[in-house]
């Protein structure tokens, strides 16, 4: 398990997380504090004065060591998918890296290699043209052909039920569904990164939720942060609740100290973890422990 350690203004939270951990509750400020500290480690960007002055700095760590982002790769999965923005593969595009993993080793496909002499011979036919007009010899050399050049001539269409399609034409859970792919490929074929995915979305659906929990890839850590009380049949390992006061699940310290120690009868650990368990898997709310005035 890993633990991830976030400032917010004048405190610092710390939880663990395998594969994913899912945000819950209704503190909306605090979830929107973690994410914005994990974006801001990636744009490389300074506290602002007015940050450091008022102690309010954000800053984000992975088992108490900085993160190294010629290491690490974040990507951001929302329900607004800028499927415009998205096409024209910029260093964001989320496609475009999806793009490079899956051809990565194109330069060295027979077809390519084919390319690169018609373009040669292309090359000294254009350079003999411009001699036999000239009194002055031009040389003219193609770029080498790269991933990267390739990808700068495609042209990116999506296609639904064998038509063009663009954004308007998916589903929210097809939309979110897409992304969780993309980046899953991504993981799956480009290894040299440790990946950490934030999916921000308003409601974790059953087919979403299966989608995230099929995801195996040992470097990628997946934040789910959604506006749901409730979620079915998840291990409360993997819920950090943020509520009126912020718990981690996973950590039997936090259990007791946040929890146990203010229950008006004893309890054991096992026993807060089965009622929990109840709380936040049930739309219900079973909630025999009053749970609802210390979370």
């Amino acid at each position: 398990m890993n633990k991830i350690t976030v400032k917010l203004r004048k405190e610092r939270i710390e939880f663990g997380i395998n594969q994913y951990k899912y945000l819950i509750g209704s503190n909306y400020s605090d979830k929107h504090q973690i994410v914005q500290s994990i974006k801001k480690c990636f744009e490389r960007g300074n506290n602002s004065e007015f940050a450091i002055d008022n102690n309010s700095e954000l800053w984000f760590k992975i088992n108490d060591k900085d993160v190294d982002i010629r290491k690490y790769k974040l990507f951001n999965i929302t329900s607004i998918f800028d499927y415009k923005t998205e096409i024209k593969l910029g260093a964001k595009s989320i496609i475009l890296n999806y793009l490079e993993a899956i051809f990565k080793d194109i330069e060295y496909d027979d077809l390519v290699n084919t390319l690169r002499i018609i373009k040669d011979d292309l090359g000294v036919s254009m350079s003999d043209r411009i001699e036999q007009n000239n009194h002055y010899k031009l040389n003219l050399k193609f770029e080498e052909i790269t991933l990267k050049g390739l990808l700068k001539q495609v042209e990116v269409s999506l296609y639904k039920d064998q038509l063009i399609s663009n954004e308007y034409d998916l589903s929210y859970e097809d939309l979110v569904l897409f992304q969780i792919d993309l980046i899953t490929k991504i993981t799956e074929n480009i290894r040299d990164f440790e990946y950490i995915c934030i999916i921000e979305i308003p409601v974790v659906t059953q087919i979403i939720k299966e989608a995230i929990e099929k995801v195996k890839q040992k470097n990628l850590m997946i934040l789910i942060v959604s506006n749901d009380s409730y979620i079915k049949n998840v291990d409360i390992n993997n819920f950090l609740s943020l509520n009126k006061q912020i718990i981690d699940f996973s950590d039997e310290v936090s259990i007791y100290n946040d929890i146990i120690l203010n229950l008006e009868r004893n309890s054991t650990i096992q026993d807060i973890r089965e009622h929990v368990s109840l709380y936040f898997n049930s739309e219900g709310r079973q909630d025999d422990l009053n749970l609802s005035k210390i979370l």
